[in-house]
């Protein structure tokens, strides 16, 4: 058997990969191999009945500057998908809901005032928007107040763990990176200076508008549809996809991986190696000599699924629940992603909730009434049909030593294993889709 390159995962990183390795190296067999019964990692879409179809969260994949990137990935969209330019996002915090933003607004608090005193400092420090841990960082570029009254208390429901622990970029993968800590005019003359731009938000998310148009399928379709999109194009361009498939075991040659034998048996010689899947495992099907020095703790991660006899009480096509109190974190209104055109029934959501694996999961029962308490839905609401995930092994918590001992997982298989890629989650330098794509583009172009 001739040698070919082996990706491996499924998720978008491992599809991705797939495509292009294919079109660089079209003389080289290429075979993606995944664990789970189908492709698309957390942009899968799982279908609870006959054409009702729910997320595993909000996810709009959204154009970037890399053009020959948006053309692999959104080119042959046709009008079975939605484009826009801005998401209807909203949130809620404080007690008060916010239907212009999906930011954390904290002006109905009566901490905003000093918020914004205090950042006005942090600006003119040489300190400003660094730090080593994401207490300090906050604390630097916001002050004590956010850091304790907004920040702290957010990050330890969402990570459990403290801000002094946490990577200085945690806050990042919740999209807390612009805050809206006064009026929509106090925003809006602010972000006219530098500083203030790189950590303020505007209000509403009518202004400030990107130019890089985003995609949903139309018609209660989930966002499957798009990576079956992608799935159909790695197979057009001739990978190999097996699925419900893991490798079991490695042959090494003096640092140069030679052949993978999978769950089945079958054995496969191997060229390159592509992995996209958390890096453990490779250090022990690569017989790399390194002993991890840190176990990461993981979020569980629960999705409840509702289905209610008549439209939503908000406009918003998601809402971000920054409430400590509160477990819900993003709710999404699958209806409403066309804005100003909401569809008809099946009204339906999905509420993502994260805990510690610890924890038990919330009722039914405890997540309605969240909504009611946030205006999603009201009292005279009913719930026809209920559905739940859970991910035992969710997202990892995002702290400084989780991040350094990826690095050194990292740098242990690139030094001892010659014929290897690491990407997607098993880099060490990105960890948002965005920038894992243009990374695996930049790699294969």
């Amino acid at each position: 058997m001739s040698s070919v390159n082996l990706v491996v995962g499924g998720g978008i990183a491992g599809i991705v990969t797939a495509i292009l390795a294919a079109q660089k190296f079209p003389q080289t067999p290429v075979y993606l191999i995944e664990k789970e019964s189908s492709v698309g990692g957390l942009l899968r879409s799982t279908e609870k009945a006959p054409g009702l179809f729910f997320d595993y969260g909000s996810h709009c994949p959204v154009e970037s500057t890399n053009q020959a990137l948006n053309e692999l990935l959104y080119a042959d969209l046709n009008d079975d998908f939605y484009a826009f330019k801005t998401l209807a996002g909203g949130s809620y915090f404080a007690g008060q809901y916010f239907n212009q933003t999906q930011l954390l607004n904290a002006t109905s608090t009566s901490y905003a005032a000093q918020a914004l005193s205090e950042l006005r400092v942090c600006t003119k420090t040489s300190q400003f928007n660094t730090g080593k841990s994401l207490s300090a960082l906050i604390k630097n570029t916001y002050g004590e107040t956010v850091a304790k009254a907004f920040i702290g208390p957010i990050m330890q429901k969402l990570m459990g763990a403290t801000l002094e622990d946490l990577h200085p970029n945690a806050h990042l993968l919740f999209g807390l990176n612009r805050l809206v800590l006064g009026s929509a005019d106090q925003m809006r003359e602010l972000k006219q200076e530098e500083n203030f731009d790189r950590v303020l938000g505007f209000a509403s998310f009518r202004e400030g508008i990107s130019p890089y148009n985003k995609y949903y399928p139309k018609n209660h379709q989930g966002i499957d549809l798009w990576t079956q999109r992608l799935f159909n194009k790695a197979e057009s361009v001739g990978v190999k996809v097996l699925t419900g498939v893991g490798l079991q075991s490695l042959d090494i040659d003096n640092g140069q991986i030679t052949c993978g034998c999978l769950d089945q048996g079958q054995k496969i010689n191997i060229k390159h190696l592509y992995w996209t899947i958390p890096p453990f495992l490779l250090l022990k099907l690569g017989q790399v000599n390194y002993q991890p020095a840190y176990r990461p703790s993981f979020r569980k991660t629960q999705l409840a699924h509702f289905v209610v006899d008549k439209p939503f009480c908000v406009d918003n096509y998601h809402i971000y629940c920054w409430e400590p109190s509160m477990s819900s974190f993003r709710i999404t209104l699958y209806n409403n992603i066309p804005e100003h055109k909401p569809l008809g029934a099946p009204f339906k959501c999905t509420v993502e909730l994260m805990m510690g694996s610890e924890k038990p999961e919330l009722t039914q029962d405890e997540i309605t009434q969240e909504l009611i308490t946030m205006g999603i839905i009201d009292t005279t609401h009913q719930v026809t049909q209920f559905y739940e995930d859970i991910i035992p092994v969710g997202f990892p918590a995002y702290t400084i030593k989780f991040v350094e001992e990826l690095q050194n997982q990292h740098q242990a298989i690139v030094s001892a294993l010659k014929n290897v890629s690491l990407f997607g989650k098993a880099s060490a330098k990105n960890f948002f889709m965005h920038y894992v794509l243009n990374e695996i583009h930049q790699s294969l172009s």
